[in-house]
């Protein structure tokens, strides 16, 4: 009953705020509430060209006759923002195709009428954005760029560990992190053949204790070899995306084998034991221990495929149902010509749903 009062209030306080916006005079500047912008508040999901809008009442309520100037500045406009969802207009869009089930109020559009610019620091040619080049643009118009420098130089990933028992790597750039998450997002990735981003698998950002910029990479979730890793530094202005792929660095990673997206994740019933080998034919061992290391069940056997795929049913090695919440696994592997495994790699898996 509460939720439907709110969604009631929420209603009649738009409908007042609309026939105020006469007297109302928009300053072109977007507002904000607890810190976030009015197009944040709106922002939902998306697949493809649909959105699932999820707004928020409380931000509508708080936001009163503030929120109208940009609000029907919206509405003249067929898209919503690339981060955010605004008010729009929803007569003459798409029928809802049949194989999307309906999750809450739906809207489709079409193109978004901001520019995207992507900029590869390989090429000595720096595009032009509002009047200025790309890199003195982000100096002057973000506090992502502290120490002023170029965008090669702001992108040159700085390798600060090596690969951990995970396989994880650890990587800075000089970029504020605060400033940054308030703007846009950072990621790693490198270049196919084709010349296309290709994003990691698993990677991520976290603030250093200097407040600038931690980039990580698990590195047993892309295949082993050599990688000429690139951060892409990815900024939001209105309804402009802006994108700059820094300068490779090569790096190195040795996993015995590599696992794919969502391949360490188990249900109540059993759990799927997958890894993807550099060979085709391997022997392997599979070692399950829990989080605070006691042995849970060991697996032996040998693949001619280049895969490991086996279906554990959750039992230890007494046969009793293992009910935790996470465990780990050691893959050793050895490959044709070896003499013994080599260094495990190693996968944390976690119960879908905790």
């Amino acid at each position: 009953m509460v939720g439907i009062r709110a969604r009631g209030v929420c209603n009649c306080v738009l409908c007042i705020l609309v026939f105020l916006v006469c007297a109302a005079v928009a300053d072109g500047q977007e507002p904000s509430y607890k810190g976030r912008a009015l197009s944040e508040w709106f922002r939902g999901w998306r697949i493809g060209q649909i959105y699932f809008p999820d707004p928020s009442e409380e931000a509508i309520l708080g936001l009163g006759t503030n929120a109208i100037p940009k609000l029907l500045e919206w509405i003249s406009f067929q898209r919503l923002p690339e981060k955010g969802l605004g008010v729009v207009e929803t007569t003459n869009f798409p029928a809802k195709p049949a194989n999307i089930k309906e999750s809450g109020p739906i809207v489709y559009v079409p193109a978004s009428p901001g520019i995207t610019i992507t900029f590869i620091t390989d090429s000595n040619k720096e595009p032009s954005y509002r009047s200025l080049p790309l890199g003195l643009w982000i100096q002057t118009n973000t506090s992502i760029n502290p120490r002023k420098f170029n965008l090669v130089e702001l992108l040159s990933l700085k390798q600060v560990s090596a690969p951990d028992d995970w396989g994880t790597v650890w990587f800075e750039l000089p970029i504020a992190y605060d400033a940054l998450t308030a703007r846009g997002e950072l990621d790693l990735g490198w270049l196919n053949k084709n010349g296309e981003y290709v994003e990691c698998c698993f990677e991520g950002v976290k603030c250093g204790t200097n407040g600038l910029c931690r980039l990580w990479w698990a590195s047993t979730f892309d295949p082993p070899g050599a990688h000429r890793l690139r951060a892409r530094l990815t900024l939001w202005n209105g309804w402009d995306n802006i994108q700059v792929i820094g300068p490779p660095l090569v790096v190195f990673s040795s996993n015995a084998c590599w696992f794919l997206e969502g391949s360490t994740l188990f249900s109540h019933t059993g759990a799927t034991i997958n890894a993807q080998l550099y060979e085709k034919t391997a022997t392997y061992k599979i070692v399950l221990k829990t989080v605070k290391g006691r042995h849970i069940r060991t697996f032996k056997g040998s693949t001619t495929n280049g895969v490991i795929d086996l279906e554990w049913d959750l039992r230890d090695k007494w046969g009793r149902k293992f009910k935790e919440g996470s465990f780990h696994g050691w893959f050793y592997i050895r490959y044709p010509g070896d003499k013994h495994y080599r260094q495990p790699a190693k996968a944390w898996f976690n119960r879908i749903g905790g």
